[in-house]
């Protein structure tokens, strides 16, 4: 995860996210939408578990979020 410096408030929190695509309802977002249950990421979509074994969902990209103040953006 690498780090730089927010563009809207010029905070150092900005940090890199996986975009997460679920195969099985199509949902595409960032790694922080998705719920953590034990073992697994919940799809916010459909509410299903994420499973690696099945290969239903893969990393499709990366986002910057700021911690600070909630601004995204591509890399």
């Amino acid at each position: 995860m690498s780090m730089k410096a927010c563009p809207q408030c010029q905070s150092e929190t900005m940090k890199e996210h996986d975009v997460i695509m679920h195969y099985l309802c199509s949902f595409v977002g960032p790694d922080y939408d998705f719920t953590s249950r034990a073992t697994q990421f919940i799809c916010p979509k459909c509410t299903y578990g994420l499973n690696v074994h099945q290969n239903d969902w893969e990393v499709v990209g990366s986002v910057y979020r700021c911690e600070a103040c909630s601004h995204e953006e591509l890399p």
